[in-house]
């Protein structure tokens, strides 16, 4: 697996990339994925100390606070996962299931509708740009059309449209409108 696919599904997966947990997953999955053979938790955590100028039990602390902090957020985990994961089931997931980490956002982006926020992401040339879903119109046999707001500073709302098909969008959250306050 490379190492850039393996990034941006643990910041799907609210895994935030300024906390060392980020990287120790990355090396210990690196590291399961070139074993021939099952290696054992501590080990695993005594080979990625080896490189990163850690203890195993502090390798261990900080992939687990990795883990416990995405799972403390409203995101993609929580919908693979439904009791947390403990450090070993999540580092051998990742590693030998990564089909299912795909599929599920695969399946989250099948049902995006109006108020969604999404990501757009490398095939799209407003890539890494944030927006909300506004409209959905079914183009029956050609897709789904969505209607993206992008605000753009200085300049107002970019309004852009985008077929399912394209496959140029990822949904990352649910935007919540707030009626703005009375004088």
């Amino acid at each position: 697996m490379e190492n850039i696919v393996l990034r941006k599904l643990l910041i799907k997966l609210g895994i935030s990339s300024n906390i060392k947990g980020f990287y120790y997953i990355i090396k210990a999955v690196n590291i399961i994925k070139s074993q021939e053979k099952h290696i054992k938790i501590t080990d695993l955590y005594r080979a990625v100390s080896k490189s990163c100028e850690n203890t195993p039990s502090g390798i261990e602390r900080a992939i687990r606070h990795a883990i416990d902090k995405s799972y403390k957020g409203d995101n993609v985990l929580k919908e693979i996962y439904p009791f947390k994961p403990d450090n070993s089931a999540f580092l051998y997931d990742l590693a030998l299931n990564f089909d299912i980490f795909k599929e599920n956002q695969k399946e989250r982006n099948r049902n995006m509708e109006k108020n969604d926020v999404i990501q757009f992401n490398e095939n799209h040339k407003w890539r890494g740009c944030l927006g909300i879903i506004t409209e959905v119109k079914d183009c029956g046999e050609n897709g789904i059309r969505y209607m993206i707001a992008v605000e753009v500073p200085q300049q107002g709302t970019a309004y852009i449209f985008v077929m399912s098909t394209e496959n140029a969008i990822e949904k990352i959250g649910k935007a919540v409108l707030v009626p703005p306050e009375e004088d």
